[in-house]
């Protein structure tokens, strides 16, 4: 069983904005979220966690929760350029991600996560893979990887001195 937090939003606007709780117990996962102001934004960026003591939601109050008995706090905003598809039979998803790039929160300054070209593809799918997303897919050579954004992202700050 593990949780992820996340402060979520898309396009580089600040509108809107959510506090992401993506909940796993083995192969099965959850995802909730509370919304969260530019305001508060910049205010746990600037680790003032007091406004998540002022706020109502499952969301806010876990995450609340969980700062006052383990100190979490934001500590790298991980940005990226993604590209989406979906497919309903199935409930595909599928995502390229590139131009990885890594910030303390409320910087200004990103560094790159990744020089060499690398785009990532996520694929996700309910129950079933159908035969025509397969296809398309069939011929290309991937290499399946378990992979963290987040930690490579930590991993980027900490080799330009940042973390």
């Amino acid at each position: 069983m593990r949780d992820k937090w996340r402060l979520r939003w898309y396009n580089d606007k600040l509108d809107p904005i959510h506090l992401e709780r993506k909940h796993k117990q083995g192969e099965l996962g959850l995802k909730l979220h509370d919304s969260v102001t530019e305001s508060q934004y910049h205010r746990l960026c600037a680790g003032d966690i007091s406004v998540a003591a002022e706020q109502k939601g499952q969301v806010w109050e876990a995450f609340y929760n969980l700062h006052r008995t383990n100190c979490l706090r934001p500590v790298v905003t991980v940005s990226y350029e993604r590209e989406a598809f979906s497919y309903l039979p199935g409930n595909v998803r599928i995502t390229f991600d590139s131009n990885l790039r890594a910030a303390r929160p409320g910087a200004n300054v990103s560094v790159p996560i990744c020089t060499d070209g690398l785009t990532i593809l996520e694929l996700k799918y309910d129950g079933f893979l159908p035969a025509v997303v397969e296809g398309l897919l069939s011929g290309i050579q991937f290499t399946q990887l378990s992979l963290s954004k987040y930690v490579m992202a930590r991993y980027a700050l900490i080799s330009f001195g940042y973390a």
